[in-house]
């Protein structure tokens, strides 16, 4: 890996060892001599710092991927011995990253030391302003640092809002300001929503895939700072329901990467350290409805689609009746064979812009039986109702298919209603072969074959029938199932 003996003992912390090879000439040649570089002056690592300036090849002004140089972090951590020393070393105070920031803008938000920082950059020529001084910029004198900030962005103008560029779902309240422009205080509330998604199945502003931009747009203009209320209001909308299950500490990382104050948002390096980013605080219980969850968004994907597509233009009325719906399955199914395949779904979503890949996901996830086809039944289900998190729509898809077979085999449907208990009695006691009270699997798998289903979907049914996980359906179960079916 192109690493010298020193590089080892050093990584490895083998002081007597560092010494050792260095009084006989050793040097430092890791590819990766920069990261540590900088890794050991936002560390405040002195020692460090001092033996690869002076034994490494070092540039004391290269940058890492964001061009963030040592006394970048060094200043933004508060480590005045490592800034003294990289200013004495001849570093560039004025040196800026890839956001235009200098090392004077993160010494003033370092959490120690920052005053004394800012004196001694200021005493090597830095500047704070990363843009010229208009007339509506004031310097600042903060008393309390002994220092002159000036302010290097013209004052954000609430009365005037904007679409920013990008996309709107990953961007945060602040960018909707005029004059606004990204920071890396964006990227992390944009983290922070990636991360909600992978977690829930859901994003934070828009549950069930059905807002558009402007919608998200005209809630995030709420969550303002200026708003006194939009902490609650975060709550209201973000950390609800979906959030049960989620470990204390994933929810508070993610407060704070969501946090509508960009001023007071995670920074990267306290991100990269949260313990539960670590693995410290994290649950390592699997997340049994992480899947459902997942399938839930793509199936939320598939009905919104459709909606967009036929609603206004397509056949049908625009709204979701069964007729309207009707016609536009029969428009989908360009075989004319009664059922949506797969060759099908890709002509009319790759028409939408939406990739092969995700095409084939979102087919997955809608074809509820896993027969490899969607039937009118299943296409009904995903189109008329919201899907959110619960039993999940397969399985009360699976449930409903259930129900419909006993009916039709067992009861008089003139007579029966999922209320009559004294007749679906004498269905369970039908079903119940065995006459212990419980429907096994087998006896289930009975009703299924008569009324014709194929042994995979009778698997799947036989699953989603299972409530209390123990291999079969109790009487209890037997009329919650005939009751949840109907909701």
């Amino acid at each position: 890996w192109g690493g010298s003996p020193l590089d080892d003992a050093h990584r490895h912390r083998h002081a007597d060892v560092v010494d050792l090879l260095q009084k006989n000439g050793a040097k430092f040649r890791s590819s990766s001599q920069a990261t540590n570089f900088i890794a050991a002056a936002s560390e405040g690592n002195i020692d460090k710092v001092k033996a690869l300036m002076q034994f490494g090849n070092i540039d004391v002004n290269e940058g890492d991927y964001d061009r963030r140089t040592a006394l970048h972090l060094a200043a933004g951590e508060g480590r005045l011995e490592v800034v003294e020393l990289l200013c004495e070393a001849g570093a560039d105070v004025n040196i800026e990253d890839r956001w235009g920031n200098r090392p004077l803008d993160d010494a003033a938000s370092a959490k120690t030391n920052s005053a004394g920082i800012m004196q001694l950059l200021q005493k090597y020529g830095a500047k704070s302003t990363l843009c010229p001084k208009t007339e509506q910029q004031e310097a600042v004198v903060d008393n309390s640092k002994g220092v002159t900030i000036q302010h290097n962005e013209p004052p954000l103008q609430e009365a005037e809002d904007h679409m920013p560029s990008g996309t709107i779902a990953y961007c945060p309240p602040e960018l909707f300001l005029k004059g606004s422009t990204a920071t890396p205080a964006s990227d992390m509330w944009a983290i922070g929503v990636i991360m909600f998604i992978l977690l829930t199945g859901s994003h934070p502003f828009d549950r069930f895939s059905d807002k558009t931009d402007d919608d998200i747009k005209d809630t995030l203009i709420k969550l303002r700072p200026s708003n006194s209320d939009h902490l609650n209001l975060m709550d209201e909308l973000v950390f609800d329901d979906r959030i049960e299950g989620l470990s204390d500490s994933c929810v508070a990382l993610m407060r704070r990467l969501m946090q509508p104050d960009p001023n007071k948002r995670l920074l990267s390096e306290d991100f990269l350290r949260h313990p539960w980013i670590q693995g410290l605080t994290a649950s390592w219980k699997t997340m049994g409805k992480a899947h459902d969850k997942l399938k839930s968004l793509w199936q939320n994907k598939f009905r919104t689609e459709i909606i967009k597509k036929y609603a206004k233009d397509g056949p049908g009325d625009g709204s979701l009746s069964e007729n309207n719906l009707k016609e536009i399955f029969q428009a989908l199914d360009l075989k004319k064979n009664g059922v949506l395949e797969l060759e099908e779904i890709m002509t009319v979503f790759r028409d939408m812009g939406i990739t092969e890949e995700n095409i084939r996901t979102i087919f997955e996830c809608a074809d509820l039986d896993g027969t490899g086809v969607i039937h009118w039944e299943e296409f009904r289900a995903l189109m008329r109702e919201h899907i959110n998190d619960g039993p999940g729509l397969q399985v009360r898809y699976l449930q409903q298919r259930f129900k419909s077979h006993v009916l039709n085999n067992f009861a008089d449907k003139e007579t029966t209603t999922i209320s009559d208990r004294s007749n679906l009695r004498e269905i369970f006691k039908a079903i119940d072969l065995k006459g212990n009270g419980i429907l096994d699997p087998h006896e289930i798998r009975v009703v299924l074959r008569s009324a014709g289903e194929q042994e995979d979907v009778i698997s799947r049914i036989i699953a989603s029938l299972d409530l209390d996980q123990d291999g079969g359906v109790s009487w209890d179960n037997f009329i919650e199932i005939m009751n949840m079916a109907d909701k």
